[in-house]
This record gives structure tokens, C-alpha cells and sequence, in this order.
């Protein structure tokens, strides 16, 4: 994504400091088109889907008690909002 959404003349220093390198493409979209929106939402999908059906966040790295308090509210709150 950074390549393409990031912005039109937009470059991007993937090895800074070390290098001065510079990717740069003349194809990117601006950084508030539709093809970010679709691109996040889709992701935001991926990341509910995670949570219900695999029941795990990203915070099972750092606490993993933190992370079953949040899935169970997740589950609590999809219930909530599908079922009611």
C-alpha cells in the first residue's frame, strides 16, 4: 500500500538512514481516494473476522489477558448488535 496509496509524487525511503534511495512510482493515487477507503475497510473486515471466528487481536502479544477481555466484548457486542 505504500507504494501505490501513498500519494502521486510521493516518494518512498524504504532503507532511510541508511541509504538515500528513493522508489518512487508514477503510478500511485492520491492518499484520500477510493481505492485507500476500499483497501481499509476491507482490512477492518479481516481484522472483525479474526476477532469472532478465530477469537484473537493483535494484543495477545503484549497481554494476553487484555486480549480475551477484548474478544469477549467483541463477541458480547456482535451479539448484541446482530441478534437484537
Amino acid at each position: 500500500m505504500d507504494y501505490y496509496g501513498s500519494g502521486p509524487d510521493w516518494g518512498i525511503y524504504y532503507l532511510w538512514p541508511v541509504s538515500d534511495w528513493l522508489l518512487y512510482t508514477p503510478h500511485s493515487w492520491p492518499l484520500n481516494s477510493w481505492q485507500n477507503s476500499v483497501v481499509g475497510v476491507f482490512l477492518i473486515i479481516c481484522m472483525l473476522m479474526i476477532i469472532f471466528y478465530k477469537k484473537r487481536t493483535p494484543l495477545e502479544l503484549l497481554k494476553p489477558s487484555l486480549d480475551k477481555r477484548f474478544v469477549e466484548l467483541a463477541r458480547k457486542l456482535g451479539k448484541d448488535i446482530w441478534w437484537a
